[in-house]
């Protein structure tokens, strides 16, 4: 059986993830909106919708922001 000490730090970790999660979606939402549908909406609206949606728009974003940087769109 485990100690109390052994879950000392998980809760803080999982918070991290969840920040991160929230910022890091809601700038991929955003960029991905402004790239494909020249709209922009409120931060805290693409911070909600990239608690959701992070696992998927983080990387397109980054890759479509690579294309982008090197020429290619």
């Amino acid at each position: 059986m485990k100690s109390k000490d052994d879950y000392q730090y998980s809760c803080g970790c999982y918070l991290m993830i969840l920040i991160f999660n929230i910022f890091a979606g809601g700038w991929s939402i955003s960029y991905l909106l402004d790239f494909f549908a020249s709209k922009v909406i409120p931060f805290w609206g693409s911070c909600l919708i990239g608690l959701f949606t992070a696992q998927v728009s983080v990387p397109v974003a980054i890759v479509i922001w690579l294309l982008k940087y090197f020429g290619v769109l």
